[in-house]
């Protein structure tokens, strides 16, 4: 079984089952609502449709024609052991493997037994098991046969919970899922249930209010899902960008410093004809003409969030700068530089010779970090002036790459790729590498207006261009 883990912040819950203490699972309650709160239940929300399930509403009891297969199936046995209870489980669940069998009847077993000891009989007991065996079956099935995995399957169960929901969910916590009631009407009724909290802890944030009148997970599914514009107003003109939700981090990111009014004044201090103009500095405020800029940042940086190659960088791809590989291997992007490409047009030839480039840049990579594996190695033998011996292994390191490589899937541009850069244009070389987080929707021609201003040696327009402020549009 289980154990039941203490969170430290509502990271913890999306962390892997390995990467948690004596990897336990997290089943906590939240009678209260702030900002954090609601971007929170909604990635727990997404995480919880693609792995587990989501209860809005009351779980449905088992229907007559339920119960009558579950008889026909199981006949109408119970016994308070383990042993039937693993006995059942095979026979009614048969896709679990024999570790969630386990996991599933010790959590049968302890939730009945608690019962038990609060004085429920024999026939109450069995009608208790019956009604939750048939819940496992209709209602979380798929969900059971990838219990112990270690993407923890997800449960959100919207609203006013029952004494039997509590105790299958009860269940579903020992056998591995993580859990997550939202009591829109406060702690009172779940009290009564488990008052001691010996089920369920609350999930306490600072700042927390009750839940907005008429607050629900499909309104919040539909208030989450519309994309954010903004208007950029610049000496230029004006530029209207939208944010896209499946890079939540950049998009959350770059809305608040929009309202911290971090990019009123700064400049676009880097612009690249056929590349992309960038801006964002915050030492570009007021700066001196002449300078160089591009080093300035807000004091952290933000995880790259690639979604390749759904969005790539075609022409008016709001992208987030970012220092080189070579000190930031993991490519997280800029606390707050930004770009927006513009890029070029490319034919197929151009295109189908980038695609062979990638391919071979994979099959180079591939060999340069087995070759790295073998360094003391090829010292050893560049010191001896071993030729044969070197030649030998270069061989076999060739081999071993290939072979790697081949197990992948070559890289190729999609049919939309293809499409952007053989007809607005873009720049294909930096897909995969830079986290795209918006595009353009209107004032491209403003883009286009400033990608062609003189610059300097380093980039910088020779006469500024200034982002005069930035609002978010309803």
């Amino acid at each position: 079984m289980f154990t039941r883990g203490i969170i430290q912040n509502t990271e913890d819950y999306f962390k892997e089952l390995n990467q948690r203490p004596d990897k336990c699972i997290y089943f906590y309650r939240m009678n209260g609502y702030n900002e954090k709160c609601r971007q929170f239940i909604g990635e727990y929300a997404k995480e919880a449709r693609k792995s587990g399930i989501v209860i809005e509403g009351k779980i449905a009891n088992p229907t007559e024609q339920n119960l009558s297969y579950y008889e026909e199936i199981m006949g109408m046995d119970f016994q308070m052991s383990m042993g039937f209870l693993l006995t059942s489980l095979k026979k009614w669940l048969p896709r679990m493997n024999d570790y969630q069998r386990e996991n599933v009847a010790a959590a049968f077993y302890d939730t009945l037994d608690a019962m038990r000891k609060e004085g429920k009989n024999e026939n109450m007991l069995k009608n208790a098991y019956i009604k939750f065996m048939c819940w496992f079956y209709y209602k979380f099935e798929r969900m059971v046969n990838n219990l112990g995995e270690n993407n923890v399957p997800k449960i959100l169960y919207e609203g006013t919970i029952s004494n039997y929901e509590l105790k299958i969910l009860d269940i579903l916590a020992g056998a591995g899922c993580d859990i997550l009631l939202l009591q829109y009407q406060g702690d009172a009724t779940y009290q009564k249930l488990d008052a001691d909290s010996k089920i369920s802890k609350e999930l306490v944030l600072e700042n927390m209010q009750p839940f907005p009148e008429g607050f629900s997970l499909k309104n919040l599914q539909e208030d989450m899902e519309k994309e954010t514009k903004l208007k950029i107003e610049t000496s230029a003109g004006d530029i209207t960008v939208k944010l896209y939700n499946e890079t939540p981090k950049h998009r959350d990111n770059f809305i608040k410093l929009v309202e911290d009014g971090t990019y009123e004044g700064t400049l676009f201090h880097r612009v690249i004809k056929d590349f992309m103009i960038q801006a964002g500095d915050p030492e570009s405020k007021k700066a001196p003409k002449g300078k160089m800029l591009g080093a300035g940042d807000v004091g952290y940086t933000v995880p790259a969030e690639f979604v390749y190659p759904k969005y790539f960088h075609k022409k008016g791809a709001l992208s987030a700068a970012r220092q080189g590989d070579e000190v930031n291997p993991d490519k997280a992007s800029s606390g707050c530089q930004f770009y927006i490409v513009t890029g070029k047009v490319y034919n197929d030839s151009t295109l189908l010779g980038m695609e062979q480039q990638m391919n071979q840049m994979r099959l180079n990579n591939a060999f340069n970090a087995l070759a790295q594996k073998h360094m003391k190695e090829i010292y050893k033998m560049r010191k001896n002036n071993d030729q044969d011996g070197l030649m030998d292994l270069q061989d076999s390191l060739i081999a071993q790459a290939e072979a790697q490589v081949a197990k992948e899937l070559e890289f190729k541009f999609t049919p939309e790729q293809v499409k952007a850069y053989t007809t607005v244009g873009g720049t294909p070389h930096l897909d995969g590498a830079y986290t795209v987080f918006g595009e353009v929707l209107e004032g491209m021609d403003i883009v286009d207006k400033i990608q062609k201003v003189k610059t300097d040696r380093n980039d910088r327009p020779e006469e500024d261009v200034v982002i005069k402020k930035v609002t978010v549009i309803d």
